[in-house]
């Protein structure tokens, strides 16, 4: 008995060191985030913004030492229109152990994210989508933007405190899922406050600048609320200019770029854009240093509201005890969580779309973005 009693001591203490030490090294891996979004098709400019703010947070929260000795590891993946090609993505991601992606970037691609993750143990937190066909739907998809709804009606109440009297809504085709919600909370808006609408126009390509331009002119409008990317609304702007149209300007949150400024040139002065971000916001200030240091270039709003899901990732994984579970991250983002960042304060509602105290905004002056006030 004794005899036996020693063999199952020295059978039974490897299986223990095994045990620890798997225990021991599964509690030092890294913390493997998934990074999702199109860097090849329009959009690409947005996706690339937010990436490079993914990898300054990432960095940022390593250098504190990570969250319970762990440090965060960043997996970036292309995606496209292919929902086949998606699926498979969500797919490997999760066979890799990743419980929380970041993005899609674009509102086209938020149907297919969600069909690939239905009955999946994955959360999927989209800094910059905003379309309503994405919203008040109990799944594991979260979203940190405005709704394009309400980024429209704040456009649109904005213009109306400035005195404009008659508009123009002119949005893009592509993404329309986002333009067109934007367009339609400011269209609701000024109906309901009864304003004219004289022009109301969707465009599908560079080349309707002209015409677009001309159509303003034409019906002597003095406020234009546009919805598209920028370097789209940055070649109307520079019609309207070249024409001498006198007129108010107002844009969507995602044609803030390098790119409106690049195409619009001086005829961009004044305009007022939707915002996520205060200028005179410290922790912004610094974030601004650091992603100029690295990229040489300004954030944009995606680059601010990436930044800041960095920042909700880490709150997850600082909060949640024991094994880290898509259910568990749900419930602590719908139940106890509430967040002060870059973009301001907000906390989600039931249904996973953030709920923000204010929309800020910004405006062109000498060339260059600045808080309007």
């Amino acid at each position: 008995m004794r005899l036996f009693s020693i063999r199952f001591i020295f059978l039974i203490i490897p299986l223990i060191m095994i045990l620890i030490i798997i225990l021991y090294v599964n509690s030092h891996q890294n913390i493997k985030i998934g990074f999702i979004s199109d860097f090849a098709n329009d959009g690409s400019e947005m996706s690339i913004y937010s990436r490079n703010a993914a990898i300054i947070g990432i960095e940022d929260l390593n250098k504190k030492g990570g969250v319970h000795n762990r440090k965060f590891e960043l997996i970036v993946r292309n995606i496209t229109d292919n929902n086949n090609e998606l699926a498979g993505i969500i797919e490997e991601l999760v066979k890799n152990n990743v419980k929380i992606i970041i993005g899609p970037s674009v509102s086209r691609q938020a149907s297919a994210t969600l069909k690939a993750i239905k009955d999946r143990e994955i959360i999927v937190i989209s800094p910059t989508i905003s379309s309503i066909e994405s919203s008040n739907i109990d799944d594991n998809f979260f979203k940190l933007n405005t709704s394009a709804r309400d980024e429209g009606t704040e456009l649109a109440l904005k213009a109306i405190e400035n005195g404009n009297k008659s508009f123009a809504l002119i949005w893009s085709y592509y993404n329309n899922l986002y333009t067109g919600a934007v367009i339609d909370g400011a269209r609701e808006t000024l109906i309901q406050k009864g304003y004219s609408i004289l022009i109301d126009l969707e465009f599908t390509n560079n080349e309707d600048s002209i015409e677009i331009a001309n159509l303003i002119k034409l019906y002597s409008v003095d406020g234009v609320i546009f919805a598209g990317k920028g370097d789209h609304i940055g070649q109307i702007t520079q019609q309207i200019s070249r024409l001498g149209i006198n007129c108010n300007l107002y844009a969507n949150q995602w044609s803030k770029s390098t790119d409106l400024l690049e195409h619009a040139g001086r005829s961009a002065e004044g305009m007022i854009i939707a915002d996520v971000f205060s200028y005179k916001n410290p922790d912004y200030l610094e974030f601004s240093r650091k992603f100029y240091s690295s990229y040489k270039t300004d954030p944009v709003p995606s680059a601010v509201l990436t930044y800041d899901t960095l920042n909700v990732i880490f709150k997850i994984y600082e909060n949640i005890e024991g094994r880290v579970t898509a259910s568990k991250i749900k419930k602590f983002l719908l139940e106890d969580f509430s967040f002060e960042g870059l973009s301001g304060n907000f906390r989600f509602n039931k249904y996973g779309d953030a709920q923000r105290d204010e929309l800020m905004f910004s405006t062109v002056v000498a060339g260059e973005y600045i808080s309007y006030e």
